[in-house]
């Protein structure tokens, strides 16, 4: 698999040793040029971001400052709006009703929603219409938590790979990749 776009993301509570392989990965995929696409939250966002450096990526972020996180990426009225009209606000709204219990995404508090917005050009890119090649993350076996679980449902429905760092063997081919030059 060929990757020019990938989003890392994950758990807030991702254990210290896949902290570090996404570190190394992102190290790894931002020499060869590859675009990291994440959302600035602390755990598994941060430890991409710190191994792409000043490597290619858009940390997308729900407001200005973030997490103190200065990507100017920020969900500004505009990007929002267009995020409620798109077909991918469906799609979460949908998955969310079908959850138990059900939520209504659009009864969420403004910064709830915000967050959940910022999922979407995470996997889409601004443009909203350029999927990454591949979902790159780490969740606790079961149901991923809140900002995971938005953007894999997203990834599921482009048909966007994900690669579960939590299966050990994902986690070995990674390690294997990262270790060779």
């Amino acid at each position: 698999m060929s990757i020019a776009i990938y989003t890392g993301i994950g758990a807030r509570a991702t254990p210290p040793d896949v902290l570090a392989l996404m570190t190394a990965i992102a190290r790894h995929l931002a020499a060869a040029g590859v675009v990291l696409r994440s959302g600035g939250s602390p755990g598994a966002d941060a430890a991409f971001e710190a191994g792409c450096g000043d490597g290619p990526k858009e940390i997308y972020l729900p407001w200005p400052g973030f997490n103190g996180n200065p990507s100017p990426l920020a969900l500004d009225d505009a990007l929002a709006a267009r995020i409620a009209r798109h077909d991918a606000w469906r799609v979460l709204r949908d998955a969310l009703a079908r959850e138990t219990p059900p939520t209504d995404l659009d009864a969420l508090p403004d910064e709830t929603r915000r967050l959940y917005a910022r999922d979407v050009p995470q996997i889409l890119g601004r443009d909203l219409a350029t999927p990454s090649d591949l979902v790159l993350c780490w969740t606790p076996l079961g149901v991923p938590p809140e900002g995971t679980r938005i953007a894999l449902y997203l990834a599921r429905h482009y048909s966007v790979p994900v690669a579960n760092l939590n299966d050990s063997t994902v986690r070995d081919e990674w390690w294997r990749r990262v270790a060779t030059p």
